[in-house]
């Protein structure tokens, strides 16, 4: 399994553990805000993931306005449905960081003993 496969995977793990755990000490009602948050950072990381495979630096920057503009909107539907409680907008910023807690994570499990640069990596093939 790649690498970028097992950091969505820890990301995804953060969310389902983030929602149970705010569904036993909260209600249902701000574990769903939770859930929302990470249901969009994890899109997004998807996103980036399919973007980033191909070359195209014009369909990589769309990509990223696009992710942008997805979590501007759920922040401000967030804002408008709770009048701005400020509890579900914590709750909404800690599922959009879901993808960056993975990666973070990963990085720390996955270490490399050496990391190879693109020249090295170049110059020994």
């Amino acid at each position: 399994m790649k690498k970028l496969h097992k950091i969505g995977l820890i990301a995804l793990s953060y969310v389902a553990l983030g929602f149970l755990i705010i569904l036993i000490i909260r209600n249902f009602d701000e574990a769903t805000w939770f859930l929302l948050g990470g249901a969009v950072s994890m899109f997004n990381y998807g996103q980036l993931l399919t973007s980033s495979k191909s070359l195209n630096k014009t369909k990589m920057v769309t990509n990223v306005f696009i992710r942008y503009i997805m979590i501007l909107i759920i922040l401000v539907f967030a804002y408008f449905k709770t009048q701005g409680e400020i509890l579900v907008m914590i709750l909404v910023l800690l599922g959009l960081i879901a993808s960056k807690v993975g990666v973070i994570i990963g990085h720390l499990i996955f270490k490399d003993d050496k990391e190879v640069t693109h020249e090295q990596s170049t110059t020994s093939q």
